[in-house]
């Protein structure tokens, strides 16, 4: 997925990968979409929050151009709002989706598969540095 393309540089694989799954999603309706939007972007968001938190606390004497002035418990506090605010939207979202559950389940199959596809990248690459 990371394979750059020899003259753009560009990761063209990712990019085309991205484009197939996004151009089967226009045959969901606005409100599917906005429930796997939802999904994706709130799991995002509290990724990153939880990145932040941690390097926080692993990489306190790393040099930044700009620091939160906050501590870790800080951190955690202002994480807690929008990752509520993530969880009472998803269950609204999930509440009013009615009797589909497809997009429901292609939301959180699209969550899980970028675990189970890091895994394989991570395996391959194991696999090409033994092979070397």
């Amino acid at each position: 997925l990371n394979a750059l393309h020899p003259k753009y540089k560009s990761p063209y694989v990712s990019v085309l990968a991205c484009s197939v799954v996004v151009s089967f999603m226009v045959l969901w309706t606005f409100g599917e979409l906005i429930i796997i939007d939802i999904t994706l972007y709130g799991a995002a968001l509290c990724l990153e929050y939880i990145a932040l938190i941690r390097l926080r606390s692993i990489a306190r004497t790393e040099h930044r151009p700009f620091k939160i002035p906050l501590n870790s418990f800080g951190l955690i506090l202002m994480a807690l709002l929008p990752c509520s605010v993530y969880i009472i939207a998803l269950t609204g979202a999930f509440l009013n989706s009615g009797h589909s559950l497809v997009p429901v389940v292609f939301a959180l199959l699209a969550l899980l598969s970028a675990e189970a596809v890091y895994l394989l990248v991570k395996w391959n690459k194991r696999r090409s540095n033994v092979a070397q």
